[in-house]
């Protein structure tokens, strides 16, 4: 070491005051004085934090104890619970959801619904309660995104969650997409009837009879509950009387007729299984005793009618198929049918207004089948919506 330096730092040894630390000393005690109140106000906002979510998770206990018995408590702890968690608080922001449609405020509840960012540590069942809630209530948009998120989740509550967005779906107009989740749930439940007798009642409706009965005849090959069976063996029992296979209508109805006597409509269906066996004595019978058991009604009123005017009974034809029309006007077959009595009984005059009321609810029903395909295709469009709104109005829906 040279001369120079050694000197240099002799000279500023000899100044340093004893006893005072020097400037890297100082610069080291600062550094672990920050390091430490770092650490301290780290400690504090970690101990903070882990202080909130205990509040919060015992508020949103206490929350799901107050749900059942005073759902407005219920919803302030939750908010409460939400708050305390620094405003997400998945399951707590649900809860106040299922408060809030338990006092009926909808709009409240879809705000909060829409709050909640994540459905991950939601609870499936809690979700759909909430869907079935806002079905029971006409709130479709909360049914709707809480039933898919409920869906969303694995487990024994997606076949229930499945058939109330089916029934949605339905409600709205959508049988394709309707059937496609049957088709999705056929195919995440091998086992399951329930998809199938949907799909096949939604292909009825649509006219297309043969995928209804294959559909009908997959469910029943799946073990139904004795009273699915029961309603999906008369749904095809019907479908089978419609499309003129009365041989197999038959076999159908005896399976039926061995579980227990007929009620309802079904009963109805299976006078008129008898006529077309040409055994109008045995289906007029049938049709009064329905009528005896739950009153007259369109249906038994109409088929009683055509019996007659079969039978050549004009007058009592008339008069039941009068009554008919007179309980539902809308019903193309009545009114068909009616036209064809007053023109036996040689009342012209009488027989065209029913003439006329026929050929436009069977114009009406083709036609808004075509309107209800275009407007799947331009939902927008407002004449489309004005005639499909008329003609549903024409057809008393």
């Amino acid at each position: 070491m040279s001369r120079s330096k050694r000197s240099f730092r002799d000279h500023r040894s000899a100044h340093r005051v004893p006893g005072k630390p020097s400037s890297t000393t100082r610069r080291y005690g600062m550094k672990t004085l920050g390091l430490t109140l770092l650490g301290l106000g780290l400690c504090s906002f970690l101990y903070y934090q882990y202080s909130s979510r205990l509040t919060a998770r015992a508020d949103y206990l206490r929350a799901r104890e107050s749900l059942s018995q005073d759902p407005r408590e219920a919803e302030r702890l939750a908010e409460l619970a939400v708050e305390n968690a620094g405003g997400n608080y998945p399951e707590a922001q649900l809860l106040r959801c299922r408060a809030l449609a338990m006092t009926g405020e909808w709009e409240a509840t879809l705000g909060c619904f829409s709050l909640i960012r994540d459905f991950k540590t939601c609870d499936a069942t809690d979700l759909l309660v909430l869907g079935e809630s806002a079905v029971q209530a006409g709130e479709w948009k909360v049914a709707t995104e809480s039933l898919a998120a409920s869906l969303a989740k694995p487990g024994s509550h997606a076949s229930r969650a499945r058939e109330l967005l089916i029934r949605l779906d339905l409600q709205f107009r959508r049988p394709e997409v309707a059937l496609q989740r049957c088709r999705e749930w056929q195919t995440a439940e091998p086992a399951a009837a329930v998809p199938w007798a949907i799909s096949g009642d939604i292909n009825t409706s649509r006219i297309n009879f043969a995928s209804a009965m294959h559909d009908y005849r997959q469910a029943l090959q799946r073990s139904p509950s004795p009273a699915l069976q029961t309603e999906i063996r008369s749904s095809l029992a019907q479908l089978l009387i419609h499309t003129g296979e009365t041989v197999v209508a038959r076999r159908e109805f005896d399976k039926l007729i061995s579980a227990g006597p007929l009620t309802g409509k079904l009963q109805l269906s299976y006078a008129q299984l008898l006529r077309t066996e040409g055994r109008n004595f045995d289906a007029l019978a049938e049709i009064d005793q329905h009528i005896l058991r739950n009153g007259p009604s369109s249906e038994s009123l109409k088929l009683r009618g055509i019996i007659h005017l079969d039978e050549g009974h004009v007058s009592e034809a008339v008069r039941d198929l009068k009554d008919s029309v007179k309980a539902n006007p809308f019903d193309i077959g009545a009114q068909h049918k009616l036209a064809q009595a007053y023109l036996q009984s040689g009342d012209p005059a009488a027989a065209q207004p029913h003439s006329d009321a026929s050929r436009k609810l069977t114009d009406a029903t083709y036609r808004i089948s075509e309107v209800e395909a275009q407007l799947n295709s331009d939902p927008s469009n407002n004449d489309l919506k004005q005639e499909f709104a008329s003609l549903r109005a024409l057809l008393g829906k």
